[in-house]
């Protein structure tokens, strides 16, 4: 049994951060107020604040005590939730450990539930969204050889599409910018990592890059049928809000 107080746990933002929180609730015995991102959170006089030190060897702890209780599936969920724009995401995803460990694997089925249903609509918006990059992001080479994608998702998505990319592209070095979220997949041909960029330097693609794409553009201008342009039908296949990046468009 946890005991209500008025505290809030502040952690470093990242997923591992909050598991090391939630751990620190648990060995406390405390149902906290909330939790909040340290460098966001505003501290009042009314409530307590207690600092959580990431640990990986506590949110791994947590990570696996979820995963012995409910399963793989569960543990993805609240993974991809915590990516997502899920409303007061902490409080609902500590919630969401709490019924793992009392109701374990039948939790992802209880969707009569307001806290399972949340969490898993948010976790399949995240990874729908992830899907969709997986298949429109668009590369161009910049002067340095490096190439270049932007992106603007509503969920945190690099984690869920690293992988994916340095994969395909092995032998590539390229960047992946989130501009929404402020920071960037950077692989080197042999090492990924997700870096901050939130303050990214302008990028310069190469002579060969902006040919190539004035070509392209002309191709598929080229070879539209005008009378049957149908902006309605594109928008069904690839949402309005991708096209940005998109070169022919």
């Amino acid at each position: 049994m946890l005991n209500r107080r008025d505290v809030i746990y502040l952690y470093d933002g990242s997923f591992m951060g909050f598991l090391s929180a939630v751990y620190d609730c648990n060995s406390e015995h405390t149902y906290p107020y909330d939790f909040e991102v340290v460098e966001n959170g505003q501290q009042t006089l009314i409530r307590q604040y207690r600092h959580c030190i990431h640990s990986d060897k506590k949110a791994q702890l947590v990570a696996s005590s979820v995963v012995n209780h409910a399963g793989k599936a569960a543990f993805e969920h609240l993974y991809c939730a915590f990516l997502s724009q899920l409303e007061n995401k902490e409080m609902t995803l500590f919630e969401f450990i709490r019924l793992c460990m009392k109701h374990g694997a039948g939790i992802v089925n209880m969707l009569q539930l307001d806290c399972p249903n949340r969490v898993i609509s948010a976790s399949r918006a995240a990874t729908n969204e992830a899907h969709m990059y997986r298949q429109f992001i668009r590369f161009g080479e910049l002067e340095n050889g490096v190439y270049y994608a932007q992106v603007e998702p509503k969920n945190d998505v690099l984690p869920l599409i690293a992988d994916h990319f340095a994969r395909r592209y092995a032998s590539m070095p390229f960047i992946i910018h989130d501009s929404v979220h402020g920071q960037c997949i950077v692989y080197n041909g042999k090492e990924l990592q997700i870096v901050d960029a939130s303050s990214m330097p302008a990028v310069h693609f190469s002579e060969r890059e902006l040919a190539c794409r004035e070509l392209w553009k002309q191709f598929y201008d080229s070879i539209e049928i005008k009378e049957r342009h149908n902006e309605k039908c594109r928008m069904a296949h690839m949402p309005k809000r991708f096209w940005k990046f998109l070169t022919e468009l």
